[in-house]
């Protein structure tokens, strides 16, 4: 099995899962089987701070409360 963290630009910490697992066969040796569960953690490679020209981040409301870049890059 592979587990494959989808990239973002958000500094939101480092985030523990659990995988939670069976054993489902046809075959009757495996079903049923006590399979472990397995803990693994997404580490965040982002850090905290400003991107850009302007904070962009929607308010609230999901507006940008007038806010603007001073140019697009």
């Amino acid at each position: 099995m592979t587990v494959t963290g989808v990239n973002d630009d958000l500094d939101d910490g480092d985030v523990a899962y659990t995988i939670v697992t069976a054993a489902t066969s046809t075959d009757t040796i495996y079903n049923g089987i006590t399979v472990a569960d397995v803990a693994v953690t997404n580490t965040d490679n982002d850090a905290a701070g400003r991107h850009g020209d302007a904070d962009l981040r929607p308010d609230d409301d999901g507006s940008l409360g007038g806010r603007r870049p001073s140019r697009w890059c």
